[in-house]
């Protein structure tokens, strides 16, 4: 599936975009035109592993 985490605009999307990709994560920022409002598209496969989403979540916490 595709998780979407709106934020309030683009600057804060693509800030989060670079941290994400600087900690090995890739949750590329959707901005309009694209997308009605700023995101960060998150793809969850099954070939994720359990490490792989706990990851994800620290570096969420950290933002």
């Amino acid at each position: 599936p595709i998780l979407c985490l709106q934020l309030n605009d683009a600057a804060s999307a693509l800030k989060l975009g670079n941290q994400l990709k600087k900690e090995g994560i890739f949750a590329p920022a959707i901005r309009p035109p694209t997308v009605p409002t700023s995101r960060i598209r998150i793809s969850v496969m099954a070939t994720h592993e359990i490490n792989h989403l706990e990851k994800l979540v620290a570096a969420l916490s950290i933002v």
